[in-house]
């Protein structure tokens, strides 16, 4: 079992498992910080696919303290969904980490909030 979550999570997220990114910071908080990385973002039509990283300032309830997160954004109406999300022991997603693989459900981030800013980030790119 073990062995097919690893070469699964090879295949599909090669760059979580080898450290090849690109972070580039797109905003600090006082409860962390939120990157993209460069080298993930794929531009199809409207739709923005990425990695988007968060560096908690501090450790979590659960023991994490950071995490990458595969996000799927629909530019045209701002929509945004999780496809894969990682959770690390370490900063910078480095350390013994958990998977969770649901997709999840379409969701809306407030005006004026982190998420809102970060799909906003996102969307300007041009390839």
């Amino acid at each position: 079992m073990l062995k097919t979550l690893i070469t699964f999570i090879i295949f599909i997220f090669p760059s979580v498992c080898f450290g090849d990114f690109e972070w580039k910071l797109i905003t600090k908080t006082k409860k962390g910080d939120f990157y993209v990385d460069m080298k993930s973002l794929t531009i199809k039509d409207n739709k923005r696919f990425y990695l988007r990283l968060r560096d908690y300032k501090k450790i979590d309830k659960y023991g994490e303290r950071s995490n990458i997160i595969h996000f799927e954004t629909n530019c045209l109406n701002l929509k945004s969904r999780f496809l894969k999300d990682i959770y690390f022991e370490d900063h910078m997603g480095k350390g013994k980490f958990k998977v969770q693989n649901e997709v999840s459900d379409w969701i809306v981030f407030k005006k004026g909030s982190v998420g809102n800013y970060f799909i906003n980030q996102i969307c300007s790119f041009k390839k």
